[in-house]
């Protein structure tokens, strides 16, 4: 999707995670691009030891509505503050091969 958007979300915990794309995947027209997991900054003393990340792509307006709803059903489970989301209104060239690298592998 050259002319579309880029979303990204990052939230501790899997689950988390998994709940906020699948709503965001029902409730707007995205395509999940990858998905990574690190360490949370506060390291042992996190609530929950570990960070995922999600990339995802649509129109711009679909990505806006998509963090939207990724937000919405996070904060049912973890803080404001456990929350990350972010939005590039332009995919550059040679993003592709950047947002489709991560640990959780797509089939």
């Amino acid at each position: 999707m050259k002319d579309g958007a880029i979303g990204c979300l990052e939230v501790l915990g899997y689950s988390v995670a998994l709940d906020a794309m699948d709503k965001a995947c029902k409730g707007a027209d995205i395509r999940i691009l990858g998905i990574d997991c690190n360490n949370p900054r506060a390291g042992d003393k996190a609530k929950i030891p570990n960070v995922f990340q999600v990339k995802f792509e649509g129109s711009l307006s679909s990505v806006r509505h998509a963090l939207e709803i990724v937000r919405e059903v996070a904060l049912k489970y973890i803080d404001e503050e456990d929350i990350v989301t972010h939005c590039i209104t332009k995919k550059a060239d040679g993003m592709d091969q950047l947002l489709n690298m991560g640990k959780v592998k797509k089939k």
